[in-house]
């Protein structure tokens, strides 16, 4: 289904989420890069440690968001078919 045959609130709705899902994408790769050359060239010490472990599970955690956002693109994209 092409996106001007979906009602207007929905195409709306799916629009956002493309953007919110983009959005989480440049900020994922935003704090990873940085991350990696850190993680690369800076020294291991205790303190540096728990930045590194902190960044890792923030970073493992969002994709999260990622597939619920591309879940809810999905729903809206058959709730728009049957309506």
């Amino acid at each position: 289904m092409q996106r001007e045959e979906f009602p207007p609130v929905i195409a709306r709705k799916i629009s956002r989420l493309r953007w919110t899902a983009g959005a989480l994408w440049i900020a994922w790769l935003v704090v990873a890069l940085p991350f990696y050359w850190a993680f690369k060239h800076l020294p291991h010490t205790p303190e540096n440690m728990q930045y590194f472990t902190a960044t890792i599970a923030l970073l493992a955690l969002s994709p999260g968001w990622f597939i619920y956002i591309i879940y809810r693109i999905g729903d809206l994209a058959d709730h728009g078919e049957s309506a």
